[in-house]
């Protein structure tokens, strides 16, 4: 983006949203804040005074004039929120778009139509795949699937975060068609609904803890995204979103002809057992909250820029998005409805 005048930034929200004015901040020479967009709680004032910029309670007052961008941290009229109604009204204004997952398919091609009309562009954020160990382990398949055949996927999630983890399966399989998932009624997960299904004729086993708090949605979950890619040459292992990506090698013996084992190679002996790719599992919450996660929103911000700026969107990515929508809602339509639960798992912290 260099050459070009910063683009000013709105932010839609200050909930999650004080995630994006961090990474606004840290991007400084390519993006500047030019005002907050909320409903004027005590929250968004303070958010408005700390990063001196106008607070917005009527979306009016926004306008191409004032804005390049906005981020729509709300959310989406799929799960009871503002935030596909100010992403249109914006739209029709001539202003880029990026919004927080989850989005309905019909509200994805709507905006999609709008933006053409205006000749501005939209894109779903799904957030997650930018975090540092998601971002990891998708390069890492792709290195290891240039010279191995995938063999099967085991993949975890909360249902808050299903919509990204439908991404990352896109990604680290290059694709998604053809698919198919169907719900396993004749096992009990515990806590977890189990699906079964493909993509790319790869067999997928997709656990989603499908239940909420409707105290506290955005908590109380076990766990948000853990992914296991079987390989004929070994199996790659991301723990948890924020956790570790570890690659364990396949195990190979020989038999002789006297029936001595003996390895494929005498370097076999010291290959290790397993490769931790990413080891970075002593961070703090503060830490994650502070920095991690403003970074990923860093990264996508800076790719949407350069869209942006070059006046170009791939076909190849929006149909990208369109079809983790569309496979969204066909796994949400198997799942049913979510499990109210009033459950508060607490954190333990372990010592060995």
């Amino acid at each position: 983006m260099s050459g070009r005048k910063k683009l000013r930034v709105i932010v839609c929200g200050t909930t999650f949203g004080r995630m994006y004015l961090r990474a606004i901040e840290q991007l400084n020479s390519k993006f500047k804040l030019v005002g907050i967009l909320a409903r004027g709680s005590s929250h968004s004032v303070e958010c408005a005074k700390k990063y001196n910029v106008p607070l917005y309670t009527d979306i009016e007052e926004i306008s191409k004039e004032n804005a390049d961008l906005a981020c729509v941290v709300v959310r989406s009229a799929v799960v009871g929120g503002a935030g596909t109604d100010i992403a249109k009204r914006l739209l029709k204004k001539g202003i880029h778009i990026l919004i927080e997952q989850p989005v309905h398919l019909s509200d994805m091609t709507d905006c999609l139509r709008i933006a053409k009309k205006s000749s501005s562009f939209y894109r779903i954020n799904s957030f997650y795949p930018e975090l540092e160990s998601v971002k990891t382990f998708i390069d890492m398949t792709k290195q290891i699937l240039k010279e191995s055949k995938p063999l099967f996927v085991d993949a975890y999630c909360s249902i808050q975060v299903l919509f990204p983890m439908v991404d990352i399966l896109g990604q680290i399989l290059g694709g998604f068609r053809p698919w198919k998932f169907q719900k396993n009624s004749k096992q009990d997960n515990g806590p977890f609904t189990m699906l079964t299904g493909e993509i790319k004729d790869v067999p997928i086993s997709l656990r989603v803890q499908n239940q909420m708090n409707p105290e506290d949605p955005d908590s109380n979950f076990l766990l948000l995204h853990r992914v296991i890619l079987v390989t004929d040459r070994g199996t790659l292992i991301m723990t948890d979103s924020n956790g570790m990506v570890i690659w364990h090698p396949q195990m190979s013996v020989l038999r002789r002809a006297n029936n001595v084992e003996g390895n494929v190679s005498e370097d076999f002996n010291d290959y290790p057992i397993i490769q931790i790719i990413t080891a970075d599992n002593s961070s703090s919450f503060s830490e994650v909250f502070s920095k991690k996660w403003p970074d990923a929103i860093v990264r996508a911000l800076e790719k949407f820029g350069e869209v942006i700026e070059t006046g170009e969107e791939s076909r190849q990515f929006i149909q990208h998005q369109l079809t983790m929508c569309q496979i969204w809602k066909e796994i949400g339509s198997e799942l049913g409805t979510v499990e109210l639960s009033n459950n508060e798992y607490m954190p333990l912290f372990v010592k060995f």
